[in-house]
């Protein structure tokens, strides 16, 4: 980080929005606006901020699997590659029928959406989200 370029007032952001953006795209570095001389937020290229985002998601995966661990969830190998060619074989003897109906559950959206051919649908009763 470089704090000369790194750090602006808010007022600089309101001035030179475009020298922001154009910076950070440039540079893949966050640019901390602040306010008052606190911290207010941070502005960031969308290239960095999606890195971040699955970093942080494959992070908490690895946290997710750690607690397994110590909690004594855990299945032996073997175990599991037969559980596998199982499920694969029943699929392969019983294929499900085409349907024109997908759900799907979008990021941080606390209902699924139902889409058919290309349209789309919510359902108020739905449980939350999975994130």
């Amino acid at each position: 980080m470089n704090t000369k370029e790194d750090i602006r007032p808010v007022t600089y952001l309101k001035s030179r929005a475009a020298d922001l953006l154009e910076q950070i795209n440039t540079t893949h570095r966050p640019v901390i606006i602040t306010q008052n001389g606190e911290a207010r937020g941070v502005l960031q290229d969308p290239e960095s901020y999606d890195n971040m985002r699955t970093a942080i998601g494959l992070l908490k995966l690895v946290a997710q699997g750690e607690e397994d661990v110590r909690s004594g969830r855990l299945i032996n190998q073997n175990a599991l590659f037969d559980r596998i060619e199982t499920r694969l074989k029943q699929k392969k003897s019983h294929p499900q029928r085409s349907s024109k109906f997908h759900r799907v559950w979008p990021f941080n959206f606390h209902r699924p959406i139902l889409t058919w051919e290309g349209k789309e649908t919510t359902f108020p009763d739905a449980p939350g989200s999975i994130i």
